[in-house]
C-alpha cells in the first residue's frame, strides 16, 4: 500500500511536471507566432514603403522627362545662345508637372 501511494505521488508529479512543460510549450509556441507575425508585418511595411518610394521616382522622372522633351526643339536650336533652360528650371516644371500627374506635392508624406 506505501508504495502504490508512492507512485501514485510519482505519477502526479509527473503529471504536474509534464502540464506545466506543454504549458510553457505552448507559451514558446504563441510566443514564436506572434513574433513571426510580427516580422510579417514589419517586412509588408517595409515593401509597401520601398513600394510607395519608388512610385514617387517614377512619377519624378516622367515629370522631368516631359519637361526635357517639351524643351527638346529649344536645346536642340545651335541657333540659340543662351537658352535660360537652366537646372532650377527643370526642377520647377517638373514639379509642377509632377503636382498635375499625381495631385500632392513630392514631398507630401502620407
Amino acid at each position: 500500500m506505501h508504495n502504490q501511494i508512492r507512485i501514485k505521488a510519482g505519477l502526479i508529479k509527473h503529471k504536474a511536471l509534464l502540464s506545466s512543460g506543454l504549458n510553457t510549450l505552448g507559451i514558446l509556441v504563441i510566443a514564436a507566432a506572434l513574433g513571426l507575425g510580427s516580422a510579417l508585418a514589419q517586412t509588408a511595411a517595409a515593401g509597401e514603403a520601398e513600394f510607395t518610394i519608388g512610385t514617387r521616382l517614377a512619377n519624378m522622372l516622367r515629370a522631368s522627362r516631359s519637361v526635357i522633351s517639351a524643351n527638346q526643339p529649344l536645346i536642340n536650336n545651335p541657333g540659340v545662345g543662351d537658352k535660360s533652360f537652366t537646372s532650377q528650371k527643370v526642377i520647377n516644371d517638373a514639379e509642377s508637372n509632377y503636382v498635375k500627374r499625381v495631385g500632392a506635392p513630392l514631398l507630401a508624406y502620407a
